[in-house]
C-alpha cells in the first residue's frame, strides 16, 4: 500500500514571491536612478548633474540627508528579512514541514510594512524638497522597490493559506 499525500502549493508559490521579492529590492538598491528629471538623475547612492558647460555629467553622494539615509535603512533591512524568510521557506519546504508558515508570514508582512515606509517617505521628501524647481518623474528604481513590496504582500499571503490537505491523506494498493 503506498500513501498519497496531497500537498498544496502555497508554500512553494511563497518561496518564489520571496525570492522574486529579494531579488527586485538588490536592483532597487543597487545605482538604478530613483527619479530622473531634464538634467540630474537621483538614485539612493549618488546625485548626477548634467553640467552644460563642459557637457559632462557631475556625480556626488547622495546621502546628504536624514531620510535618504533612512530610506536606504528600511530598504536594506527589509531586504535582510526577506532573505531571512527565504532561507526560513527553503528549509521548512526541504523538511516538509509547515510549522513555520505564520511565522514567515509575519516576517513578511514586516518587511513590507519596512519597504512600504521606505518608499512612501522617499516619495513624499524628495516631493516637498523639490516642489516646482524642475520637472521631474519616478524612474525604473523606484518601480522596482514598489515591485518588490508587491511580490512580499503576495508572499506574506500564500504563507497565511492553509497548506495541510483537507482530508485524510488516500492510500493506494497495488
Amino acid at each position: 500500500m503506498t500513501k498519497v499525500l496531497t500537498i498544496r502549493p502555497f508554500p512553494l508559490i511563497g518561496l518564489t514571491c520571496l525570492i522574486t521579492a529579494a531579488v527586485l529590492a538588490v536592483l532597487a538598491l543597487a545605482d538604478s536612478p530613483w527619479v530622473n528629471a531634464d538634467h540630474y538623475s537621483l538614485s539612493l547612492w549618488q546625485l548626477c548633474k548634467l553640467r552644460s558647460d563642459i557637457k559632462a555629467w557631475h556625480c556626488t553622494d547622495a546621502r546628504t540627508t536624514d531620510w535618504k539615509v533612512w530610506t536606504i535603512a528600511l530598504m536594506f533591512l527589509g531586504l535582510i528579512i526577506t532573505i531571512v524568510c527565504a532561507l526560513l521557506a527553503l528549509w521548512t519546504l526541504c523538511k516538509g514541514s509547515n510549522n513555520f508558515n505564520k511565522i514567515i508570514g509575519a516576517l513578511a508582512c514586516i518587511a513590507v510594512l519596512l519597504q512600504l515606509t521606505a518608499l512612501i517617505l522617499y516619495a513624499v521628501r524628495f516631493v516637498h524638497e523639490t516642489v516646482l524647481h524642475t520637472y521631474h518623474e519616478f524612474a525604473w528604481g523606484y518601480g522596482i522597490g514598489w515591485g518588490s513590496t508587491i511580490f512580499l504582500i503576495g508572499a506574506a499571503v500564500f504563507f497565511f493559506l492553509k497548506s495541510q490537505p483537507y482530508h485524510s491523506p488516500k492510500h493506494i494498493n497495488h
